[in-house]
């Protein structure tokens, strides 16, 4: 399950088909043990890497519907921390805000991402990252703490002149999914509009995921450039 938030209006919680731009740079940073107040790192991070996602399956649709009780904001802005669901619930029931919500998900999408450094200035290595991705220090998840991956992910370096190039040297897909399912011979290519990805675009999109802050939840807009690639298939 997997659920790539989109701007949220009202109760109801989108998700798009593919990652944003900050659920891969979240997912980075929780790797490799940045917390959510460090503010400047998740920044730095944001604006020093370019990112491409490769979608074999977008996955099936799922909405579900939430009834959540939280700390009323008024608990919150007199300073009140809580770091785990028992602690928020321990103010009493008589305490607590209730929140109906609907929100999307994704089931059993198959996703390839490809990052790149764009300037040297950031701390962290390709090879770091993929070390932490590997062994991450906080809990990895896919938009939403429910959502863990299905999987362990699968992260390599490799050098190439193009993203496409990039996941063709990856081997397009962990070879696990070939026994498991039957993908079609194309995929869906997103990627930073500053990447080189080895084919045009069809369509340039502005999204709203290029992280400001992650403590404050704010972001800003980014051009993101799309095609339909072919790519040999994986058959189960």
């Amino acid at each position: 399950m997997a659920s790539w938030g989109e701007i949220a209006v009202g109760e109801h919680r989108h998700t798009s088909n593919h990652p944003s731009k900050s659920a891969i740079i979240g997912l980075i940073g929780a790797a490799l043990g940045i917390r959510r107040d460090q503010d400047d790192l998740h920044a730095q991070l944001s604006r020093t890497i370019g990112v491409a996602s490769l979608v074999r399956d977008p996955g099936i649709p799922v909405e579900d519907y939430h009834t959540v009780q939280t700390p009323p904001q008024a608990e919150l802005n007199r300073g009140s921390h809580f770091r785990t669901r028992k602690d928020e619930l321990s103010i009493g029931s008589d305490n607590l805000s209730t929140v109906l919500s609907r929100r999307d998900y994704r089931c059993d999408p198959c996703v390839s991402v490809c990052i790149w450094k764009r300037e040297t200035g950031i701390p962290y290595s390709l090879d770091d990252i993929s070390r932490a991705l590997a062994a991450p220090v906080f809990t990895l998840y896919l938009g939403r703490k429910s959502c863990p991956p299905g999987l362990p992910l699968r992260p390599l370096v490799v050098e190439a002149p193009s993203i496409l190039e990039a996941f063709g040297s990856a081997g397009w897909a962990p070879p696990v999914l070939s026994e498991m399912r039957t993908f079609p011979g194309e995929a869906d290519l997103f990627w930073d509009a500053d990447g080189n990805a080895g084919v045009g675009p069809r369509h340039v999109y502005s999204r709203r995921d290029e992280v400001i802050s992650r403590r404050r939840w704010t972001f800003s807009n980014r051009f993101e450039h799309f095609e339909t690639v072919p790519i040999p298939p994986l058959e189960g």
